[in-house]
């Protein structure tokens, strides 16, 4: 499903936002909204909301570990190296990791607010 999914979304993202050579755009929102996928399947899990760890296994492992895609981005990042493009390559890393991180973050805030708010 993950991997039905991420293909989707690449074909939808590459067609709307006409990528070219340049910025992987695609892989770029993939992974992004995969960590924050991630973030907030895992916070549910963890305070107990209902989840089961099964879900935590599908969802996180499964689902989230085939839509995300770590080694295309290493691939995109050596091609654009290859290509001349080395400071967009150090672009995308550091977006992809600051992001990631900061949506992983933003995901388990949500998950877990969403815990506390239940009556």
């Amino acid at each position: 499903m993950g991997t039905l999914s991420r293909y989707g979304v690449e074909i939808v993202a590459t067609s709307l936002l006409h990528t070219g050579a340049g910025f992987p755009w695609a892989t770029f929102l993939i992974n992004l909204s995969g960590s924050f996928f991630l973030g907030w399947i895992l916070a549910r899990v963890e305070t107990g909301g209902g989840a089961v760890e099964w879900l935590r296994c599908f969802a996180g492992i499964g689902f989230c570990g085939a839509f995300t895609t770590f080694s295309t981005m290493n691939l995109q990042m050596v091609e654009m190296m290859h290509s001349d493009s080395s400071a967009l390559a150090l672009v995308y890393f550091v977006a992809s990791f600051v992001c990631g991180i900061a949506l992983v973050w933003a995901g388990a805030r949500l998950g877990v607010e969403k815990q506390v708010a239940r009556p």
